[in-house]
């Protein structure tokens, strides 16, 4: 198509040349209208319809001896050759469906999936973290006072129980994930109970110091 639009331009320069020096500028007017009438032409039809009506069209001129230099045949459309040559080939429109594009749902994101490990029945979302504190979750740092034991919402809904397993404490666990908290059955810190400086009745097992007298 680009190669021919440049040929034509040279073609048309060619014409105006040699046309009668009288009609040279109304005849250069109206090839530059013919070929806007070809870019029109375009944008219903594909360029094979639009280049047969040309090829045609142009026949016509050459056709009619010294009247292919009449700059009004150039200017007006011929509409059976429209209907002939470029009605069978019309620019394909897009379909609605291209025009109106499915939203996809946002893909979920990955903490809002649950693995398979933990969805299973008692299994502990935080078994790979390490210790756990008295709410299920990782121990931090510190000691949790016992009076806030008995807040374990998040243990209940992981399948947990509130007590400390007596199997870590005094030996070992075999179980993953366990059922019990993985704390000290006496204070409920993060270490064993033979590792408590409380000892196994809860006091502390640290050498008394006497008072400084005077």
């Amino acid at each position: 198509m680009m190669s021919f639009f440049k040929a034509w331009a040279v073609y048309t320069g060619i014409m105006v040349m040699l046309a009668p020096f009288a009609l040279q500028g109304e005849l250069a007017t109206a090839m530059a209208i013919y070929t806007m009438n070809l870019y029109d032409l375009l944008e219903k039809y594909t360029w094979e319809g639009v280049r047969a009506y040309h090829f045609q069209f142009h026949r016509k001129r050459v056709a009619s001896g010294k009247n292919i230099f009449n700059p009004t045949a150039w200017r007006v459309l011929d509409s059976e050759l429209v209907a002939s040559k470029c009605f069978a080939h019309p620019i394909p429109r897009p379909t609605w469906s291209q025009n109106h594009k499915t939203t996809l749902p946002m893909s979920r994101r990955p903490y809002d999936t649950v693995s398979r490990e933990n969805a299973q029945a008692g299994a502990n979302p935080y078994h790979d973290m390490g210790p756990v504190n008295s709410y299920g979750g990782p121990e931090q740092r510190g000691n949790f006072p016992r009076h806030l034991l008995g807040h374990t919402s998040l243990a209940a809904a992981a399948g947990r129980t509130t007590q400390a397993c007596r199997n870590w404490n005094h030996r070992e666990c075999h179980s993953n994930p366990c059922r019990y908290l993985h704390q000290c059955l006496s204070c409920g810190s993060s270490h064993r109970i033979t590792q408590c400086p409380l000892g196994s009745t809860g006091q502390s097992t640290a050498p008394r110091i006497p008072p400084n007298r005077p």
